[in-house]
Formats: C-alpha cells, structure tokens, sequence
C-alpha cells in the first residue's frame, strides 16, 4: 500500500477524532489495539484466514469492539476490515499518532512500564522530557507485564531506558567483558 493511502487514512481518523473531541482517547484506544493485534495470535490468525468469509470476520470484530472503544475507532476498524487495509494497521497508526502530535503542536512519545503509572508522575515526566526537548510533550502510556521494573520513555530518536531489563543487561554485558 503506498504511503499516501496510509496517511489518508490517518488523516481522516485524525479529523473525525478532533471534530469529536476525543482526540487524547482515540489515542489511547489505537495503541489498545496494536498491542492487541501484535500479542493476540489467534486473532491476527482469524482476520487473515481466507478460508473465513468477510461477513464473519466483520460480525467478529464488532462483537470485539463493542462499547470497548469509542465508536469512531469501531467504525475506522470496520472501514479498514472492509477495504482490506488491517494489515496497514501499525503504518497508520504510527502515522496517525505523528499527525495528532503535530496537531496538538506536542511531541508525542510513549512511557512503557511495568506498573501503572499516576497522572501526575506521567506529568512530571512530560514536564522534564519537555524541558530537555524544548517542546511540549504528551507521553501515551502503556504498562508491559514482561518488564522486570522501571520504565522506558521514547519521544521521537529521544530515548530514556530505566527498566530493570536494561540495567540486567548492562551488567551482563559488563561481566562478560
């Protein structure tokens, strides 16, 4: 699929997101979704299966989706389903979330921890990375169970990793030396 397609789409989420003020959350809910498409095997599996008939696989994703996330994202999902377009799904989002960032005139970049994070630690993070970077900074966050502990924050190339997973390995790295 050409890059142009890609970003029309994103474009169009982009603006249904901002007519409805709901920007920040159909964030949110489009990260849900990668993370359930990457982790979720038997569903990527049952949306690529030819042998599924088109009809099935839509009823399956709304049943899916239902009061689970804004409906502009069960529709989006839908149009996407419908022309053959999920397998583009990390490519719009990606591009997607750069095109919110730009919107809001923000960096926007991910926390990824072990545990939840309060909003007001997420703040005072933002507040920092935003000061080191010279700009506004919205950080998405996403708690990942494999982590051993800490946290990793990603804005752009910008790249703090604190997790324990990291630390391990430099000092694995260090006594093999």
């Amino acid at each position: 699929m050409s890059n142009n397609h890609i970003t029309l789409y994103a474009q169009a989420l982009v603006a249904l997101a901002e007519a409805a003020g709901q920007l920040e959350r159909i964030e949110r809910e489009m990260l849900d979704i990668q993370d359930l498409l990457k982790s979720n095997r038997e569903l990527r599996n049952f949306l690529g299966d030819l042998t599924v008939e088109h009809s099935g696989k839509t009823v399956a994703l709304e049943e899916i989706l239902e009061k689970r996330v804004h409906p502009i994202v069960t529709h989006f999902l839908l149009l996407l389903h419908a022309e053959d377009m999920l397998r583009e799904i990390d490519d719009i989002a990606q591009t997607f979330f750069t095109l919110a960032s730009e919107r809001r005139a923000k960096a926007s970049g991910l926390l990824t921890s072990a545990h939840p994070i309060p909003d007001d630690v997420r703040t005072r993070i933002e507040a920092e990375i935003g000061r080191i970077l010279g700009k506004e900074v919205h950080l998405l966050v996403r708690e990942d169970a494999s982590l051993l502990g800490g946290m990793r924050v990603q804005v752009g190339d910008f790249v703090v990793d604190g997790t324990v997973d990291r630390q391990l390995a430099e000092m694995r790295n260090q006594l093999t030396d």
